[in-house]
């Protein structure tokens, strides 16, 4: 004789397992980070641009203020520092003065330097380093 079994309703599974939310959730983890390292390198190089802007504006604005002013940028303190940013021609001239001050707020650690007929000026920020002179030299090389 043959048993027979009770009969079982199928139950109708919904919804997701554990692990297929926490694949879900890692493939979302890992998207995020990419998005963010992206954002973040785009971020640095729009301040690059902004900062290489203002200190081009400065070069245009230091050879006018050379023309009109006895073919000399004026002289600062020895070497190119932080402090000389607030003498000679980089506080003379208020459109100089405004692109420094714009340099500074891309979070650029700004130094100046001038001694008649040469100038320097250096921007250093967390997105790289800009430096412009009287040559009408602009590199990423500090100090130039």
């Amino acid at each position: 004789m043959v048993a027979i079994r009770p009969h079982r309703p199928r139950v109708l599974r919904t919804g997701f397992t554990l692990v297929e939310l926490l694949v879900v959730i890692a493939i979302i983890g890992i998207l995020s980070t990419i998005v963010l390292v992206s954002l973040n390198i785009a971020r640095n190089k729009g301040i690059m641009a902004s900062m290489q802007t203002n200190l081009h504006t400065l070069q245009i604005e230091a050879e006018i203020y050379y023309a009109n002013n006895g073919n000399s940028y004026g002289t600062t303190a020895a070497g190119t520092t932080t402090a000389n940013c607030a003498s000679a021609m980089f506080s003379a001239d208020s459109a100089i003065a405004s692109a420094l001050q714009e340099a500074r707020q891309t979070g650029a650690a700004v130094s100046c330097g001038a001694q008649g007929r040469y100038y320097s000026v250096s921007a250093s920020g967390s997105a790289g380093t800009w430096c412009v002179n009287n040559d009408g030299l602009a590199t990423t090389t500090p100090g130039c």
